[in-house]
């Protein structure tokens, strides 16, 4: 029998089947062989997971207290030995306690000084609250005493402050005597009362030779 071309090409083409069945199955069997053009990618090194469950540590041993039965002692009364006693004992003198006598102690006392100029009301008229009529006129008369250390000359003098000014002529007066230390001073000023009714207070006030107040006094009175 005489073999033909196609039939050489169709036993050539079963054996090229049966090659490439072959190498299938050794990819199949063995996914890292190199006949694999794929081959799968290297897993990650393994990861170990912790176990959920803790690990209960070990407690140290626990004491446990016995109680045993105790011995109660119980004590009785027993006499006691007399004590001896010695009637022959000597007497104690007491000794004389020292009195401490107390120191006095010394008072403080203030000390009062005078200043140079130094002023004080002594007397005056007409008194505080004096009513008068609108317009009326009159003198007014302080009795000043001087409680400084320094005379009074005629270049000391009295003037008007404040308040009504009622003084007639001058709001301010030299002294016509000199006042020496302990003596009185009569200031007298004419003055008229004010026209419209009501209360009233002027104020008037020691001066010295350097022309500095050193001491203030008043009159209120009212007119009606």
């Amino acid at each position: 029998m005489k073999i033909s071309f196609w039939d050489i090409l169709a036993i050539l083409g079963v054996l090229a089947l049966l090659a490439v069945a072959a190498g299938l199955a050794v990819v199949f069997l063995n996914p890292q062989s190199a006949l694999n053009p794929f081959p799968p990618a290297t897993l990650p090194a393994r990861v170990v997971i912790p176990s959920e469950t803790p690990t209960m540590q070990q407690l140290p041993p626990t004491w446990t207290v016995v109680v045993t039965e105790s011995t109660q002692v119980v004590l009785g009364e027993t006499p006691l030995p007399p004590v001896a006693t010695n009637d022959n004992q000597p007497t104690l003198t007491p000794r004389p306690t020292a009195t401490r006598t107390p120191t006095p102690t010394k008072e403080m006392t203030a000390t009062y000084t005078q200043a140079p100029n130094q002023a004080l009301w002594i007397s005056q008229s007409p008194e505080d609250g004096k009513t008068f009529s609108p317009g009326e006129d009159f003198d007014m008369v302080w009795r000043i005493k001087n409680t400084g250390t320094l005379a009074w000359t005629k270049r000391y003098s009295f003037e008007y402050v404040s308040g009504a000014p009622i003084h007639k002529y001058y709001s301010e007066i030299d002294l016509k005597d000199i006042v020496q230390p302990g003596g009185t001073a009569v200031l007298t000023v004419d003055m008229v009362a004010p026209m419209e009714p009501g209360s009233y207070r002027t104020e008037w006030a020691m001066v010295d030779d350097t022309n500095d107040r050193f001491y203030h006094f008043f009159f209120f009175f009212t007119v009606k």
